[in-house]
């Protein structure tokens, strides 16, 4: 009788720490007691026969999750390490994991190359792959290799391994053997992989990377990623309906899916629609709505749709001018990396009667635009320069600024450059030499 009372106070004491164990692993008490269970069978199995590798394996997977033993990195390396000397291929995948990862083991990115090996050489497809992918970019102490990279992710891929087919055809596009890249792409996209169907469809799309433009089977890939809640399908079949190359243009469908992606997040999709809004086209023209998602746009980085807003202040065009709010745009365009919004902040400061005039920054501004390229700021800094606007008055200065503006083909600055040689101003007088720039000037319109 005392013996069944033991064992009943130790069952049920058991029973009530596994079950306290459940909020954590949002697992019922039932499941908590069966993984316990399972856990004590692989130990047992182990204690009988110390070469069940899988036994191993599956014991140093619960220590790394957790499941039914109290996760410990450690333990789970020691029982991954067991089986992989015995050649158990996924033990010896797991084992190069934690050498890469450094979790439960001193990070040893020779000793992951290793056992990833060990285990591809088996056949294990995700080391392979994992193997293939280290060649193709030269990963971790690998020196590039496209041949191999070649080898081990076909081996991978024929084996249907999803991430493989998918990682050898993005490496055949990349390097640009077209009619393997789509094969494979083919391969991956019918087996569901979303990224492979988006691009066929982006292939077929636009006839590229040695697909034919084929509007059927670009919409076909499309919907076969939309049905898997692809985002970015979703505003791909927002860009193939807007699109005046396709026979199945519908701007009302166009405007659908862009709405669908943007109101998901997807800020290539906010900028599109935002144009639909304002320009009334597949929607009802609604200036608010076309607002609200160019800002939108640009609150998550677009810097076209703060450039727009920021003419849209400039000008007064839809919303009140207003050129503190302009500035405030432009800004936010500059700092996602829009040289044009530079300049548009340089005339602000250097124009604008609505905010503080300042000569200082719209020099700042120019030169930030012209030493990126801009012969539009070029030519306006050389004009600072020329007569001495938030810069000390520098005739070589305005020369040089011109001379780069004009090297650009911007008549204005070639006008400008002329004007120099006339006068002498920055440069030695030379009526032959302001005769052909003034000439140049006069040959073509204005190039920024």
């Amino acid at each position: 009788m005392k013996k069944i009372t033991e064992i009943f106070v130790v069952t049920t004491l058991g029973m009530l720490i596994m079950a306290s164990l459940v909020s954590c692993n949002n697992l019922n008490a039932t499941e908590v007691v069966e993984l316990h269970v399972q856990t004590q069978m692989y130990e047992a199995s182990i204690e009988s026969d110390p070469e069940d590798v899988s036994a191993q394996f599956n014991l140093g997977m619960r220590y790394a999750t957790g499941e039914g033993v109290a996760q410990d990195d450690e333990r789970a390396v020691y029982w991954f390490r067991r089986a992989a000397e015995q050649g158990h291929a996924p033990a010896q995948h797991h084992l190069g994991r934690r050498y890469v990862s450094g979790i439960g083991i001193e990070q040893d990115y020779e000793l992951s190359w290793h056992w990833y090996r060990k285990a591809a050489e088996q056949g294990y497809a995700p080391a392979q792959t994992t193997l293939g992918n280290g060649y193709e970019h030269g990963l971790r102490g690998l020196e590039q290799d496209y041949e191999r990279a070649t080898y081990w992710l076909e081996r991978a891929a024929e084996q249907n391994y999803l991430f493989a087919m998918s990682n050898l055809a993005w490496m055949y596009n990349r390097n640009r053997y077209y009619e393997r890249s789509m094969y494979w792409f083919r391969r991956a996209a019918a087996q569901g992989d979303v990224d492979s169907q988006n691009r066929l469809a982006l292939n077929y799309q636009h006839g590229i990377s040695g697909a034919t433009q084929d509007s059927e089977r670009a919409f076909y890939w499309y919907k076969r990623a939309v049905e898997q809640g692809s985002v970015r399908a979703m505003h791909g079949l927002g860009g193939f309906f807007g699109s005046p190359f396709n026979d199945m243009q519908d701007y009302e469908l166009s405007a659908y899916w862009h709405r669908r992606a943007a109101e998901q997040g997807l800020i290539i999709s906010m900028f599109p629609l935002g144009q639909m809004y304002e320009t009334g086209r597949g929607v009802t023209q609604d200036y608010e709505r076309a607002i609200y998602w160019y800002k939108e746009a640009a609150k998550f980085g677009h810097n076209i749709a703060a450039s727009i807003i920021g003419r849209m202040y400039t000008e007064g065009r839809i919303v009140e001018q207003d050129y503190e709010q302009a500035a405030y745009w432009f800004r936010k365009a500059v700092e996602q990396g829009s040289t044009p919004s530079m300049i548009e902040l340089g005339r602000i400061y250097e124009t604008s009667t609505n905010v503080a005039q300042s000569y200082y920054l719209a020099a700042y501004w120019y030169r930030k635009a012209a030493e990126k390229g801009s012969a539009v700021a070029q030519d306006n800094l050389g004009r600072l320069y020329e007569y001495g606007l938030g810069v000390e008055q520098d005739y070589e200065r305005a020369a040089y600024w011109y001379r780069r503006a004009t090297a650009r083909g911007y008549s204005v600055a070639q006008a400008n450059l002329g004007r120099m040689y006339e006068y002498g101003l920055g440069v030695e007088q030379d009526y032959e030499r302001a005769a052909y720039w003034f000439g140049r000037a006069s040959e073509h319109d204005d190039e920024q």
